[in-house]
C-alpha cells in the first residue's frame, strides 16, 4: 500500500510480517499453584515495591529532560493525502534551490507504551531544533511530523513500533522500525535518547542539553 507520493515508500519496508501464529490451547486440568509462603509472599511485594520505584525513577527522569527542552511543534498528519502533500512541498522547495529539509515522520500509536514516550520526546526534539534554527545554529532545515500507524499501513505489525520514517527533500531517506529495543523499553524515551537516534540516522539534529 502507498506511503506518501513516491514509488520508493516506507509502507514497503514497514509492511507486516504476515499472520501470527495461532496461540497453542492448553487442554485438561490446571495444576494447582502452590500457596506460597510469608517469606516468599515478602519478597513478592518487595520486588514489587522496587519495579514501582524504577518505574517513578524513569518517569521522572523524562519529565526533567523535557522540562529542560524547549517544546516544538510536531505537525499532525491526518491522511496519507496529508503526508503526500508535506513531501510534494518539501520535493518543490528542493527543486527551488532550497536547502533540502529533512522530515522526520512518527507512525505514533496512542495504545503503545513506548510510541507514546517517543512522541512526548520528538516534541522536545523539535523544540531543540527550532531553537538552533532561531540561533542560526541548524546545518539543515528539519520539520516533525506525525501520523497514526493505522491510517499510515494499516495493519502493520506491532513489533514494528515505535517506528520512524526519515525524508530529506521529500524523498524517502530511511525507515527506522522497533526503535530504541521496542515497546518495554522505549517507554523509557527521552529526548536524549530519541535526538541520539535521530542524529545516528543522520539527521542534524543538536545535542540535548
Amino acid at each position: 500500500m502507498a506511503y506518501g507520493v513516491e514509488s520508493a515508500t516506507p509502507s514497503q519496508s514497514f509492511a507486516a510480517s504476515g499472520a501470527a501464529a495461532a496461540d497453542d490451547v492448553v487442554r485438561g486440568f490446571t495444576p494447582r499453584a502452590a500457596t506460597p509462603t510469608g517469606e516468599e509472599e515478602a519478597e513478592e511485594e518487595d520486588d514489587d515495591d522496587d519495579a514501582l520505584a524504577a518505574i517513578r525513577r524513569r518517569r521522572l527522569a523524562q519529565m526533567r529532560q523535557a522540562a529542560a527542552a524547549p517544546a516544538g511543534r510536531v505537525g499532525a498528519l491526518a491522511s496519507k493525502a496529508d503526508m503526500g502533500e508535506a513531501l510534494e512541498g518539501d520535493r518543490r522547495d528542493a527543486s527551488e534551490g532550497m536547502a533540502p529539509r529533512w522530515r522526520v515522520v512518527h507512525l505514533a500509536e496512542g495504545w503503545h507504551a513506548g510510541s507514546r514516550a517517543v512522541q512526548a520526546a520528538l516534541v522536545g526534539v523539535a523544540g531543540l531544533c527550532e531553537a538552533a534554527s532561531a540561533a542560526g545554529a541548524l546545518p539543515a532545515p528539519v520539520a516533525f511530523s506525525s501520523i497514526a500507524a493505522e491510517t499510515a499501513i494499516p495493519g502493520l505489525d506491532p513489533d514494528a513500533l515505535p517506528a520512524i520514517a526519515l525524508y530529506r527533500g521529500g524523498r524517502n531517506a530511511d525507515q527506522l522500525l522497533g526503535v530504541l529495543g521496542g515497546e518495554e523499553a522505549a517507554s523509557a524515551a527521552t529526548v536524549e535518547s530519541v535526538a541520539g537516534l535521530l542524529w545516528g540516522a543522520g539527521v542534524p539534529v543538536p545535542a540535548a542539553p
